[in-house]
Order: C-alpha cells, then sequence, then structure tokens
C-alpha cells in the first residue's frame, strides 16, 4: 500500500499566508471570480522547480541528490558528488540562490516532470527527440518509470485535493500556496519513491503493467489507466481538480 504524503494539514494557517479563502462550491461562478483546472498549475511549478544545473538536466547529479534526501547517502558523499562536476549548491536553492538549498523540493520537482514532461524525460534518459529509434525507445523506457509515475500521480492528487474548493487572490498567490506544500510534503514524497521496492517487472507480472499505458501529446507525457487518462491532459489520479482565482479586487 502506497503512503500518503502529510498534505498540509494546516490549511487554514497557509491560506491566511497566501491570501486566499475557502469558499462554498456554489460560490465558484460569482462574479469576479474564474475557475481553473489546479493540476496543470502544479505541473507547471514542478517543471519550474526542477533543476537544471549548468543549463542541462543532469540524472547523474539528481540520482545523487535523491539518494541524500532519502537518506541513502551522508551530505559528504553528496557534496563531493556535486563538486565532482563542479555544480555548485545555488543550482537547488530558490530565490536565485539567496536560500539555503532545497534538495527535497529540487528532488521531488525532477522526479515529478520526467514523469509528465517529454524533453526533461528524454533529457534524463540521454535520447534526442530526431533519434530514428527515439520512438521505440521511448516507449520502452517510459514503461520502467511505472512505479515512480504511480506515485507521481497519488502526490499530484493529494496537492490538487488540499486546495480543492479554495479561492486565491492571483495565481502567483496560489503558486506560493503550492510552493509551501511543496516544502512540507518533498521528504516524504521523495524517500517513498526512492525507497519503494516495487520494479516494472512486478507490474508486468500483474498484467501488462496493471493496466497502466504512456503516450505522448504536445510535449507531454500522459499515465492511463486502462481506457481513462490517470496522469495528464489535466487530471491526477483520473480526477480533474479546481482552484478558484479572483479577477476583481
Amino acid at each position: 500500500m502506497m503512503r500518503k504524503y502529510a498534505v498540509l494539514p494546516a490549511v487554514i494557517a497557509l491560506t491566511a499566508m497566501t491570501g486566499c479563502k475557502e469558499v462554498k462550491k456554489d460560490d465558484t461562478r460569482s462574479q469576479g471570480m474564474i475557475t481553473l483546472s489546479s493540476v496543470p498549475l502544479l505541473q507547471q511549478a514542478l517543471v519550474n522547480e526542477a533543476p537544471a544545473p549548468g543549463g542541462q538536466f543532469n540524472e547523474a547529479v539528481m540520482s545523487s541528490v535523491c539518494q541524500y534526501v532519502a537518506g541513502q547517502t551522508d551530505k559528504a558523499h553528496l557534496d563531493a558528488s556535486l563538486a565532482a562536476q563542479n555544480i555548485d549548491t545555488s543550482a537547488f536553492s530558490a530565490a536565485e540562490g539567496k536560500q539555503a538549498p532545497d534538495y527535497a523540493v529540487k528532488c521531488a520537482a525532477y522526479i515529478s516532470a520526467k514523469i509528465f514532461k517529454t524533453d526533461i524525460f528524454l533529457a534524463s534518459e540521454h535520447l534526442q527527440a530526431n533519434d530514428e529509434q527515439t520512438v521505440e525507445l521511448v516507449a520502452q523506457r517510459l514503461q520502467q518509470l511505472t512505479p515512480s509515475a504511480v506515485h507521481v500521480a497519488q502526490y499530484l492528487a493529494e496537492l490538487a485535493a488540499s486546495s480543492e474548493g479554495m479561492t486565491f487572490a492571483s495565481v502567483a498567490d496560489y503558486q506560493t500556496f503550492v510552493r509551501q506544500q511543496l516544502s512540507k510534503t518533498a521528504p516524504d514524497f521523495v524517500k517513498s519513491v526512492m525507497n519503494d521496492p516495487a520494479q516494472p517487472e512486478s507490474y508486468r507480472e500483474r498484467g501488462v503493467n496493471a493496466g497502466y499505458r504512456f503516450r505522448i501529446s504536445d510535449n507531454t507525457i500522459v499515465m492511463s489507466l486502462y481506457d481513462a487518462d490517470w496522469l495528464g491532459n489535466g487530471k491526477a489520479m483520473g480526477t480533474e481538480y479546481k482552484v478558484n482565482i479572483q479577477t476583481k479586487k
């Protein structure tokens, strides 16, 4: 059974910090308010957080970072790994390096973004979009991501559910709220993914990846469960979540 990622029990405190408030669903059509799908906004936030030290998505670097977050290696090993590749820790900081590195958020973002952003996935797999065998290789390697993708779908669903039925003053305020959520939940999420003993073979043994399929649409990877979009196309765990944004002050 997959664990939950402790998505912000103190929602009221966070909403006060970000200028948002809860509203009844009947109020979502109120004048001066628009309703947006929250999953794409979460995906955008994660893609923006995904680190690209040196301008590239580096699987070796991120592997070291994620192992450290998961407790599989110590800080000395991480520092040595980053130094060996001439990577400064500021690459893993928010606010243009003005804050301490948040390795958990960066790892969570990388794991997630690789699942639904084609260019990040290709970079992590050292593939070029114009390779003759790319289509076949992508299909094969995407199936290898099934265990991680199942975690990501649940993670995004829980993040989206935590803001369901809430109204924010602006998209920027919602993004601030999302960043706070990530800081709270990223460590547990990373540990769940990195320490999950499930392998792609275990899904195949249950019957062709237990119903999960992948496809690429408009530079986005979509995972379906049988005939339903499970992650992608605005959905997480097959559900479309909504968030309200004020349009008038």
